[in-house]
């Protein structure tokens, strides 16, 4: 690949070494680029929030009430759905380091239901 000067590298061109057909040396690009994942897959393959779970997160926190554990597995859940925990510290009145602690007892218990 070769980038062109001003162009970043998404833009890169394939030049074709001499005697290869263009439709070869697209197919041989095509194969060796690497595929890099995203975090959007990541939430689909996570459950969706229980609209129970929604709701009494809200009600805490619009109240500044205590939350259940159902409102903790919510904010847990959307940090494993790849929220930013700083944003959801804000919206939500918790410190990252709670939430963060939060995230870490849901996985262990997790763990200790599967086996």
């Amino acid at each position: 690949l070769r980038v062109r000067p001003g162009w970043s590298q998404d833009r890169a061109v394939a030049v074709a070494p001499a005697g290869v057909a263009p439709a070869a040396m697209a197919a041989t690009v095509a194969s060796v680029t690497p595929v890099i994942p995203s975090a959007a897959p990541a939430a689909s393959i996570l459950p969706q929030l229980p609209a129970s779970w929604s709701a009494s997160l809200e009600a805490s926190i619009a109240t500044g009430g205590h939350l259940n554990a159902e409102s903790k597995a919510a904010l847990v859940l959307r940090l494993l759905q790849g929220a930013d925990p700083i944003a959801l510290s804000h919206s939500s009145g918790v410190s990252a380091t709670e939430l963060e602690v939060w995230r870490t007892e849901f996985l262990a218990g997790a763990l200790s239901r599967m086996g």
